[in-house]
């Protein structure tokens, strides 16, 4: 996936597995870091990313903007980029090593059509791929005819999909704690903590049509440390003051469920 691929995860299983030497993987690591300049400085030069050391969500959705408004005959979007999938379907030269072709996705269809990560880059792609084709000059867009395909619609957010029904309490003693998340530029938020073992994809925020990304997750009672995890990245919550040294010289949020 795109994700594994830019982190460099895939050197590092085929190296673990015996498929490549430690010089070969060295090689391979250096060529991988030169495609990351070429690509960032090709997409910010173009006018396709903005701003210093972009983030993998940013990133990833810079090249959808460029590849929806090319003449390209045909697109493809790899539906687990889209929610930064980091595990690969199938690792080339395994057999024995691991079944290949085996692994579920990570959402299923109930929880990924309403992921704002989805359905928002799938339908503005889709948008934008029904529009006129745009001609390219010497490889490249001309400016004038670059199209904002990945910009939120006026009006507000369309509607994609319904939610799915919240799930009922197991115990008669949970309640529904809601986890709020204000930043309106995000592309993927979840909320990750002790009750869930820190699985950051266990419980993936939905952006509202005000901005605000929210989930509900069932909790009895009891105290809770958690963090979310924006577009990869771990961030302490900012609107919950409480606060908790964690063991890599940060901090996390602490939640009481009475």
């Amino acid at each position: 996936p795109f994700a594994g691929y830019w982190e460099g995860l895939d050197i590092a299983d085929r190296l673990r597995l015996g498929l490549l030497s430690p010089t070969a993987a060295e090689i391979e690591q250096k060529s991988r870091q030169a495609l990351h300049l070429a690509l960032e400085n090709f997409l910010e030069r173009e006018g396709w990313l903005t701003g210093d050391s972009p983030r993998l969500a940013p990133l990833l959705q810079a090249c959808l903007r460029f590849l929806s408004a090319s003449p390209a005959p045909v697109v493809l979007v790899n539906l687990e980029d889209l929610w930064l999938e980091r595990e690969p379907q199938n690792v080339p030269g395994t057999r024995e090593e691991r079944l290949n072709w085996q692994r579920k996705a990570r959402y299923r269809f109930e929880a990924f059509r309403g992921m704002a990560a989805v359905c928002d880059s799938l339908r503005e792609v889709n948008e934008s791929r029904r529009r006129p084709a745009q001609t390219m000059t010497d490889s490249r867009f001309p400016h004038d005819q670059r199209r904002d395909v990945m910009s939120t619609p006026k009006g507000g957010q369309k509607k994609t999909a319904k939610p799915s029904a919240a799930a009922k309490p197991h115990a008669s003693r949970t309640r529904q704690v809601s986890f709020e998340w204000p930043e309106t530029g995000a592309f993927i938020v979840s909320v990750a903590g002790d009750f869930n073992n820190w699985d950051p994809q266990a419980h993936p925020l939905r952006r509202g049509k005000d901005g605000i990304w929210r989930v509900a997750v069932s909790l009895k009672p009891g105290r809770y440390e958690y963090k979310f995890v924006v577009d990869g990245e771990w961030r302490p919550d900012p609107f919950n003051p409480d606060m908790e040294p964690d063991s890599h010289g940060g901090s996390n949020s602490v939640r009481e469920v009475k």
